[in-house]
């Protein structure tokens, strides 16, 4: 009777976690999964329950790598750098600032390649875990564990995924308003001041020739 209402259990949950949104983790009782892993304490020993946490959390060692991932890639493509990938640089000129940005981006290539790798090696854990729990765990506990670490993974990919979202559009937003400010500044030196102290009346043109001063040269004609 105790097995029945134990399959029975399993197979409602299965159906609900197919049903609902990723919003189900918040109707999902709370005591649930905990007492999940002690029924697996209980039943298969204390070594079983720490494979399955250490499978529970392998996989949600993948979802934060990838969001990881997903962010990176977006500085990446922006060329944005994270804030905790910039450097001072050693000399504050024009061209030591341009240093100190190209070496934080070449951490951030390491850093998206460090992600890549370490999400293999997660992956691999992973499956190696899911073949001892299948032989370890009967078919209902297995398929209990599964849907705990899909919950789990959902709920991580949710809150990691809004807290980068955040991070990359303030970065965004202080990006746009450096480079404004940058062609502002650019523009506003290339502006040198003409003063008229004649009373001939000057065009526009001339103005922006004045303006140059003495970096105005005449095109040579073409030998």
């Amino acid at each position: 009777m105790k097995a029945c209402c134990q399959l029975a259990e399993t197979l409602v949950s299965f159906l609900l976690l197919q049903q609902l949104s990723e919003d189900f983790i918040i109707i999902c009782p709370i005591g649930w999964f905990c007492n999940m892993f002690t029924e697996i304490r209980e039943l298969f020993g204390s070594k079983v329950l720490r494979t399955v946490r250490s499978y529970v959390s392998t996989g949600t060692c993948i979802v934060r790598h990838r969001s990881h991932l997903r962010f990176d890639h977006r500085c990446m493509s922006s060329e944005i750098l994270p804030r905790s990938l910039r450097t001072k640089p050693l000399i504050n000129t024009k061209e030591g600032r341009k240093l100190a940005k190209k070496f934080g981006m070449q951490n951030l290539r390491l850093r998206i390649h460090m992600s890549h790798e370490r999400i293999r090696l997660c992956n691999k854990k992973l499956n190696s875990l899911s073949y001892q729990l299948q032989a370890e765990l009967d078919e209902g506990f297995f398929l209990k564990v599964q849907q705990q670490l899909s919950v789990t993974q959902t709920a991580s990919k949710k809150r990691l995924d809004k807290h980068h979202n955040d991070i990359f559009e303030k970065l965004l937003i202080t990006h746009r308003q450096n480079k404004l400010f940058s062609i502002q500044n650019c523009s506003n030196k290339e502006k040198r001041l003409v003063v008229n102290l004649s009373s001939v009346q000057l065009t526009e043109a001339q103005i922006s020739v004045l303006q140059l001063d003495l970096n105005f040269v005449i095109t040579p004609k073409a030998y």
